[in-house]
């Protein structure tokens, strides 16, 4: 009863979004992903979500966060729940951000024309298609103050544990010349678990978040990756 009473009470939010931020979205490239009134929007919307749902969150390692607009970075999360998405919308504001995100989202009616316009689709098909999405998302953040949004892991999992990143991040650090400000979430997958809607209010939501990681000099993508990932699995201990 309590999951649907917080998700009547966050429809007018959510309607109230889409209304707002659906002719944002039709603005030129050169435009659109630095308009921080869209994220202000954006992140607003998530921070409804939260608090129309009972939601308690914590946030750590603050003073880690980029500060605009000199500071864009790649940023990357561990991926256990829908709820990720909400946490870190929340937790970045109005910086503006392009989000590497599933594309099956974007068929969801008008939500999905938004995502389809503001961040970059990945089809999970081939190498090729993960090539195409990493260089799409270079492209657009390249030159502007804009975070890059990914999720590592490529894939939600509820087992508890950090798996196998995949070097993309990397390889957009390298390019970019750019930080990775790492994000751990804790128990977003026990709040709200993959393909359900229901919430179980058993847990805090907390996001950590690290001193960002810098490419040092001779360092592989690889030995990159795996270094990043290491403190992914220390935090993913405590």
């Amino acid at each position: 009863m309590r999951t649907v009473l917080g998700y009547c009470l966050f429809i007018p939010f959510a309607l109230l979004f889409i209304v707002l931020a659906f002719p944002l979205v039709f603005l030129p490239t050169s435009v659109r992903y630095e308009n921080r009134f869209y994220f202000f929007l954006s992140s607003c919307m998530s921070r409804a979500f939260f608090r129309c749902m009972g939601i308690s969150y914590k946030i750590e390692g603050a003073e880690f966060l980029p500060a605009y607009p000199g500071e864009p970075s790649i940023c990357i999360a561990n991926h256990a729940s829908a709820l990720d998405i909400f946490a870190l919308e929340l937790l970045l504001k109005s910086y503006p951000r392009v989000w590497m995100s599933k594309a099956g989202y974007m068929s969801v009616p008008f939500l999905g024309t938004i995502l389809s316009r503001m961040h970059v689709p990945l089809h999970y098909t081939s190498v090729y298609d993960g090539v195409r999405s990493l260089a799409k998302i270079k492209a657009l953040v390249q030159g502007r103050s804009s975070h890059a949004l990914l999720f590592p892991e490529g894939g939600r999992y509820v087992d508890g544990k950090i798996h196998p990143f995949f070097a993309g991040f990397a390889i957009l650090a390298r390019k970019l010349q750019r930080p990775v400000v790492p994000v751990f979430i804790k128990n977003a997958g026990s709040l709200m678990p993959p393909h359900s809607f229901r919430i179980a209010y058993n847990s805090q939501l907390v996001l950590r978040v690290g001193k960002p990681f810098v490419l040092q000099e001779g360092e592989t993508n690889q030995a990159f990756c795996a270094r990043v990932q290491a403190w992914f699995e220390k935090e993913n201990a405590r």
